[in-house]
């Protein structure tokens, strides 16, 4: 059983022995097979994965289509090597590791939101509202003089300080004399000094 899988880059693909241009993986084991009288072990080549990397998108090799970035063109690498199934989803996967590490998200639990006090019972519906309610709604944190958008409110605004010249923001606690930059600081510091929510030390064992 192979559990590995091999990443190959077929930018300029060209055969070793006789130096011969070639465009696909597929036309090099061809070519190796008929003109080099090579063998060819056929399930390797189930478990090797061919990109190409020229100019700056990151395209299927196989059915060309386009993507924001290489770890996206990965999973979707998946849908062209169907070793194995799925029997939840019916997706199919390369190798049975990764099969088995898309398993965890059919699994069922309590998933607390990492930035609300939500829960949800898969992993997958986590992560979904993480990202459509809390990453993308903070990525609408935009600079309002050259647009360039922020993940985080506070990042946001030491941006305008640092480049624009904005005046820093400057946050009074309101119980002793401590300031801060930034509305998460003073209300982790309320909280934990004046609310007298610190976290309980572990007891020892």
């Amino acid at each position: 059983m192979i559990n590995y899988v091999v990443k190959l880059d077929i930018t300029g693909l060209q055969c070793s022995l006789c130096g011969k241009d070639l465009n696909e993986l597929d036309d090099l084991t061809t070519h190796i097979i008929a003109n080099h009288g090579k063998e060819y072990h056929t399930d390797i080549k189930s478990h090797i994965i061919p990109f190409r990397f020229e100019g700056k998108d990151f395209r299927c090799v196989i059915c060309k289509n386009k993507f924001n970035n290489f770890k996206v063109l990965i999973e979707h690498m998946n849908a062209h090597y169907n070793n194995y199934i799925c029997s939840i989803c019916g997706a199919g996967f390369i190798n049975k590791r990764t099969l088995q590490t898309h398993g965890y998200r059919h699994k069922t639990g309590t998933f607390n939101c990492t930035f609300c006090p939500k829960i949800f019972d898969t992993s997958i519906k986590k992560r979904d509202h993480e990202r459509g309610v809390h990453i993308l709604r903070n990525k609408r944190s935009k600079c309002g003089y050259c647009g360039e958008k922020f993940t985080d409110y506070t990042k946001k605004n030491d941006h305008l300080v640092k480049i624009h010249g904005a005046t820093p923001i400057v946050l009074q606690c309101q119980a002793c004399d401590k300031t801060f930059g930034n509305q998460r600081s003073l209300t982790m510091h309320t909280k934990s000094y004046h609310l007298l929510q610190r976290k309980k030390p572990d007891k020892a064992v």
